[in-house]
C-alpha cells in the first residue's frame, strides 16, 4: 500500500511539473503576442492596401518570418521592396486584416462569415502561411457554407494538390496534408446537402473526379454497399 502511495504522489508531482511548465510556456507566449501587438498598433513598418482601399498596418520583421513568400517579395526589385505600402489588389480588407492579424497574434482574430474565411485560406495558401491555412481549414466546419462555397472549396484543394503533385521538399509534405484534409471535409460538406445540393451552380461546375469524391461521401452509402 505504501509503494502505491508513493507512485500516486510521484504522479501528482509529474502533473503539477507539466501543468507548470504549460502555464509558464503560455505566460510567455501571451506576452509575447501583447509585446508584437503593441507594436502593431503604435509602430508599424509596414502597410497592405486591400481591393477596396484599406490600410492595414504591420510588423515587417513578423510578416517576413511567418512568410517566405513576402521575405522574397519585399527583397525583390519589385516595386512593394522601395516602399512600406503592398497593395493586394484582389483581397477586400475584412479578409487581409484576419490574415494579417492572424501572422501577428492568432488569438486576436475575430469570427468572420465562410465566404470571408475562403478568402483568407486562398491569401494564407499563396503567402504560404501554413499554420493559418490549418487553422482555417479547422474553423469551416464550424461556420459552415452553402453549398457553392463548398464547392469552391473542394476545387480550390483540388487545384493546391494538382500545384503540389510535382513538387517535393520543404513543406511540401504539410502543405499537401492540409489541402487533402479540405478536399475531404469539402467533399463531406457538399455530399451532406444532397440531394439539394445537385440544383446549385457551384455542384454543376464541378469536375467529374469531384463528383465522384462528394458521392463517395453521402451518408449511408458505404452501410449500404456492405449490406448488399
Amino acid at each position: 500500500a505504501l509503494v502505491q502511495i508513493q507512485e500516486h504522489i510521484a504522479e501528482l508531482d509529474t502533473e503539477i511539473k507539466h501543468i507548470s511548465t504549460n502555464r509558464a510556456r503560455e505566460s510567455s507566449e501571451f506576452a509575447a503576442y501583447a509585446q508584437t501587438l503593441g507594436r502593431l498598433l503604435s509602430a508599424p513598418d509596414l502597410h497592405f492596401k486591400s481591393s477596396d482601399g484599406v490600410i492595414v498596418p504591420a510588423c515587417k520583421d513578423v510578416v517576413t518570418a511567418a512568410s517566405a513568400v513576402i521575405e522574397r517579395m519585399l527583397a525583390s526589385t519589385y516595386s512593394e521592396a522601395a516602399s512600406s505600402m503592398v497593395p493586394v489588389d484582389d483581397m477586400p480588407a475584412e479578409a487581409l486584416r484576419r490574415t494579417v492579424i492572424a501572422m501577428h497574434c492568432p488569438a486576436a482574430v475575430a469570427a468572420v462569415p465562410f465566404s470571408v474565411l475562403f478568402q483568407v485560406l486562398t491569401l494564407a495558401a499563396r503567402w504560404e502561411l501554413a499554420d493559418i491555412v490549418d487553422a482555417t481549414i479547422a474553423e469551416m466546419p464550424e461556420v459552415g457554407g452553402t453549398t457553392d462555397e463548398w464547392c469552391a472549396c473542394l476545387k480550390q484543394a483540388d487545384f493546391q494538390l494538382q500545384i503540389l503533385e510535382s513538387l517535393s521538399g520543404g513543406t511540401v509534405g504539410r502543405r499537401r496534408k492540409s489541402w487533402r484534409r479540405l478536399y475531404a471535409v469539402a467533399a463531406k460538406a457538399v455530399a451532406a446537402q444532397l440531394p439539394d445540393a445537385a440544383s446549385a451552380s457551384g455542384f454543376s461546375s464541378l469536375e467529374l473526379p469531384l463528383v465522384c469524391a462528394v458521392i463517395d461521401n453521402i451518408p449511408g452509402r458505404h452501410d449500404d454497399a456492405h449490406a448488399v
